[in-house]
């Protein structure tokens, strides 16, 4: 009988001591999964954000680009305006000068 206590004890100890094992090996595992699905989720949120910032940043550069285009509308106008007004006044001059 002494020897099957012995053994049941000895059983004891070693089935303990590959729990300890398991745990001393799966919470390293465990946190190191848990801290790179952190930094995962965290580079996708990052990601996410920058992509964001991209659109708005598009989108600007596309309305500053239309209103460019306006404004360069507007000194070609100018641009023809000068030059009818500088025409008149050459021809002003003529008129006052052969007058």
């Amino acid at each position: 009988m002494t020897n099957n206590l012995v053994l049941i004890d000895i059983n004891m100890e070693f089935h303990l001591s590959l729990v300890e094992l398991f745990f001393v090996a799966f919470f390293p595992f465990a946190i190191s999964l848990f801290f790179r699905q952190y930094t995962i989720n965290k580079l996708k949120k990052n990601v996410k954000d920058l992509g964001n910032e991209l659109q708005m940043c598009n989108e600007h550069l596309l309305s500053a680009q239309q209103e460019n285009g306006v404004l360069r509308k507007k000194i070609d106008q100018l641009e023809d305006e000068r030059k009818r007004v500088e025409m008149l006044r050459e021809e002003t001059k003529k008129k006052s000068s052969a007058a």
